[in-house]
């Protein structure tokens, strides 16, 4: 049968050499060693066949370069430090981070490394890129950016924009929690309190709002958790004796100017801000439990929502060699996230800390290229210098390819300076010689893009767990299913082990601080090289990292929660090693969609229910709000409290409020979803993207759900944020908090409203009793809520209206796609002139359902009190749902936007509608009828 493929499609070699590829013709272009053939769906997505890899792969470039190269390019330049040279001198802040932390440098050692197979397949696929990008026009942007001419594309880039997805999904900084730290303890010694308890215990607690636990819950060790009811014990341990009196003053001086240089630079947002770190949910159903009598698999990673969006839609066939669908990255060949005609899989952030702060001390050192060197057990290491030089664009100066040198300065280095054992100095005091320094796993030669090629070719669970050995930083929870009936969830990523926990105590300050570098906290290096290692360090072993095949309950479920269930106990540094030592992974975990997940699947499976695919589809679009199911019953219990006899007579004046009242009885009807509730607002209950009218039900869950959001806004002010406010020190994550004022209420008969630290969180002056106190700011927080949305700041919602009717969810919560060139698509006055969705007239973005931490991922901040904040820019940036038939695997998808990077193409946006009202498009994992000669 080959033999006749090979025939039929040199049939046709000689008349279409040299050009694009005509929709189903075969075609060979320059650089390919055969023909191949490229089709598209109505919708745009490609479909390539080819005879060989090489092919595959080039053709598989030729067309991100045809439909997104300017995305590739700008990504290329983020992960080189040079995006500058592109768009101006906005990006040169970015461009001095990237190349202080080196990605390009981690690139270029890791080409040397990666097998012949993953070095053709870049071959292959940087020549389809440069065939395409040297005989056709740059995409408009480089118009708008006065620019003609880019370098060629290399394997290194392709690298590079790997090295990037990793460092997004990885990496993170030690920085915001230390100073936070330091911060209460000082405070602490000033007014009279435990300021690590108020730390440890109270506010940055690691244990999660639910105790949802992927594998306890997977196989029968853990238990359901009703959300509305929660043991009333105090589980919170002791805070442990960290030692910070190593750290000096002018380190936390160094770190916090650090943070405020780059807290804007998007890149870096999620490494500083844990509520913008890349989140997704994956879950998986055995055949025992499914409709179907399949496994079943869903997943949907949530990254931020731009224009056009992160993932690239394809099918890639090699006769007998690759048959593979799904979501690439532009710039990087392979299948990411998919399916074959075996398996399918998916991914989940597994936030495994594998990124360390030192305090480095500085001396100088004439013999050093830099002039210093660091101490370290008392001896000196030679600093070493990598000069640098930045370039930007000239933007708006009418000349052409106008790049200028950007003279040194003290926010432009003319030089890195690396500390040899653990990575870049980020920033230095030189009067001092304090400096910080930091180690990242991914700044080593790793080799993720050769995991995905092998697992684009996994036949099993076997294959597919052979692949994970590649996937060395990026730190994944892997959802994984096949045609045979296996479900799977595998961790993968290369963890370091570190000095003092392998010893069994932590010394001075957990890894999630910043650490002292002058010896005592090293990453060991590597004695027992594990299979396909890359880190030269002791890593954990791969049987030691989290993973279960087919367990005992017959589902799995990860949304970025604690796998394995060592933080539920607020205490991450109790769990010992197999190995010996301390088994750590990391701090905390997200504690909200998992549980809400887990709560869906249980309900669903209960006296013998079985899951069907609209079942995977309908938990993967559910906006239920977990947190209010725990928290509304405290407020219609104060309400409850302060009409009966005898209540405190500040609680029972909220009782005189009839807008109180209405809110109060809106809430307690409310089922705790959150619909727009109005004519343009996307929500599920739309198909196929038309819009259309809201029902009385969906009007009425959207304003309680309005009001709800609110109060939890007016809730955390009043309580944490307001004691940690007046103490001068910083507030813990939103995720920490909410989950901390949930112990706090549901032990509020112990603890009375203090914490651990002896801190009172629930103030009221002159109320003696702790009950009424915590009705009272309850109460408060509701009538604060109304009185701040009929407010003028909430006027272009509401119109300042105090009738409760017009609080309507979608005219707060909408959702804004970006473009690396400008803000809020599809809203008045937009880039590229493209016309504006429908939304609140006036107002960004788009109005959707969801809300905070929902599964249909759609997180606002939950302190938000403006008519803006409540926006979101970051979600599934792809919806996956798969039925493992032995026939085929039958895969339903969809994307928030559309296969083309170009504004004027009909394939920018045409995707997008699909995914505003949570429907989906096939995934065609074999289209051969199409083609008769093909197999």
């Amino acid at each position: 049968m080959k033999r006749a493929v090979v025939i039929a499609l040199a049939l046709f070699a000689s008349s279409a050499f040299g050009q694009d590829f005509p929709d189903g013709k075969p075609t060979r272009l320059t650089g390919m060693k055969l023909p191949a053939i490229v089709t598209r769906e109505a919708n745009g997505i490609p479909h390539v066949f080819a005879l060989t890899i090489h092919d595959a792969m080039f053709v598989n470039g030729w067309l991100h370069a045809q439909d997104r190269f300017f995305e590739m390019d700008s990504n290329r330049r983020i992960a080189s430090g040079t995006l500058a040279e592109l768009v101006g001198q906005p990006a040169l802040a970015t461009d001095v981070q990237l190349r202080t932390f080196g990605l390009r440098r981690a690139s270029d050692a890791t080409l040397p490394t990666i097998s012949a197979d993953a070095r053709a397949a870049l071959d292959a696929y940087s020549a389809g890129v440069n065939a395409f990008i040297t005989t056709h026009p740059l995409p408009v942007e480089y118009g708008l950016l006065e620019v003609t001419s880019v370098p060629p594309w290399t394997d290194v880039d392709s690298i590079a924009v790997g090295k990037l997805i990793a460092f997004g999904l990885s990496f993170d900084l030690d920085i915001d929690p230390t100073v936070a730290l330091i911060s209460y303890q000082t405070a602490g010694k000033i007014v009279g309190f435990n300021g690590q308890a108020l730390f440890f215990n109270d506010t940055w607690r690691s244990a999660p709002f639910s105790k949802a636990a992927t594998i306890p819950d997977a196989t029968g060790a853990g238990s359901p958790e009703p959300l509305r009811v929660r043991a009333a014990s105090v589980r919170s341990a002791a805070a442990p004796a960290w030692d910070t009196e190593w750290l000096k003053p002018e380190a936390i001086a160094l770190a916090q100017q650090y943070v405020e240089k780059v807290r804007n630079i998007p890149t870096l947002e999620a490494s500083l801000d844990p509520e913008k770190h890349a989140g997704s949910n994956e879950w998986a159903i055995a055949p025992k439990n499914s409709a179907t009598g399949n496994a079943l698999i869903a997943n949907d990673p949530h990254l931020s929502l731009v224009s056009p969006p992160n993932f690239y839609p394809i099918s890639i066939h090699v006769p007998g060699r690759l048959n593979v669908a799904g979501m690439g990255f532009p710039g990087a060949p392979f299948v990411i996230q998919g399916q074959n005609e075996r398996i399918a899989w998916g991914s989940t952030v597994h936030p495994m800390d594998v990124t360390d702060i030192f305090q480095e001390q500085l001396v100088p050192d004439s013999t050093s290229p830099s002039g210093f060197s660091s101490l370290f057990n008392g001896a000196k290491e030679k600093v070493i210098p990598i000069p640098q030089t930045f370039r930007m664009n000239n933007v708006g100066d009418g000349v052409k390819d106008n790049l200028v040198t950007v003279d040194p300065s003290g926010s432009v280095p003319p030089a890195t300076l690396v500390v040899p054992r653990h990575g870049p100095i980020i920033s230095l005091d030189t009067k001092t010689g304090v400096a910080l320094s930091l180690q990242y796993a991914g700044f080593y030669p790793t080799h993720e893009l050769e995991a995905f090629m092998l697992i684009d070719q996994a036949k099993n669970v076997d294959d597919f767990k052979s692949a994970l050995q590649f996937f060395d930083v990026g730190s994944q929870n892997f959802a994984y299913a096949d045609v045979d009936g296996n479900i799977a969830y595998f961790t993968s990523g290369e963890l370091p082990i570190r000095e003092d926990l392998q010893a069994g105590k932590v010394n001075g300050v957990p890894p999630f601080f910043i650490r002292n570098g002058q010896g005592g906290n090293e990453w060991l290096p590597v004695a027992h090289p594990q299979p396909n290692q890359a880190l030269p360090f002791e890593i954990l072993p791969y049987a030691e990292m989290p993973q279960v095949v087919n367990p005992s309950n017959g589902f799995f479920i990860n949304a970025n929660n604690d796998p394995i269930g060592q933080s539920l106990d607020n205490d991450p540094l109790n769990t010992p090693r197999a190995g010996g030592g301390i088994l750590y992974l990391n701090p905390g975990y997200d504690g909200f969609r998992a549980g809400r997940i887990t709560q869906l699947v249980r309900s669903k499976l209960a006296n013998g229910g079985k899951i069907s695919v609209d079942d995977m589809k309908s938990i993967q679009a559910d906006t239920v709000l977990i947190d209010a199911e725990v928290f509304v019953p405290f407020i219609t219990t104060a309400m409850a409290n302060a009409k009966a006899s005898g209540a405190n007579a500040v609680l029972a004046s909220f009782t005189a409020s009839p807008a109180i009242n209405e809110a109060v009885s809106r809430l307690s009807k409310w089922d705790f979803s959150t619909p727009t509730g109005i004519p343009e607002g996307f929500d599920a209950s739309d198909v196929n993207g038309a819009l259309s009218a809201p029902t009385q039900a969906e009007i009425d869950n959207s304003v309680a759900a309005t009001i709800y959001a609110a109060w939890r806004s007016k809730f955390m002010a009043n309580t944490i944020d307001a004691v940690l406010t007046a103490l001068t020190v910083p507030l813990p994550p939103h995720q920490q908090e909410l989950a901390s004022l949930r112990f706090l209420l549901e032990n509020y008969s112990v603890l009375q409203g203090k914490g651990a630290s002896g801190v009172n969180f629930f103030n009221v002056p002159s109320v003696s009793d702790a009950g009424a106190r915590r009705d009272i700011v309850i109460m408060k927080s509701l009538s604060d809520a109304l009185t701040m949305l009929a407010s003028d700041e909430f006027s272009p919602a509401f119109s300042k209206s105090t009738n409760l009717g017009d609080y309507r969810w979608g005219k707060l919560h909408r959702v804004v796609f970006s473009h690396l060139l400008g803000n809020a698509l599809f809203s008045p006055g937009a880039l590229f002139g493209l016309p504006p969705l429908p939304s609140v007239a006036g107002l960004p973005g788009v109005s959707t359902d969801g809300g905070y931490s929902t599964v249909d991922a759609a997180t606002h901040n939950p302190r938000a009190t403006t008519v803006n904040g409540f926006m979101f820019g970051s979600g599934p940036n792809r919806r996956y749902v798969g039925d493992m038939a032995k026939n085929g695997v039958q895969g339903l998808s969809s994307l928030p936007g559309g296969v083309s990077g170009n504004p004027n193409s009909p394939f920018f946006t045409n995707l997008l509608m699909l995914w505003l009202t949570n429907d989906t498009f096939p995934v065609t994992a074999d289209t051969s009828p199409r083609i008769p000669f093909l197999p």
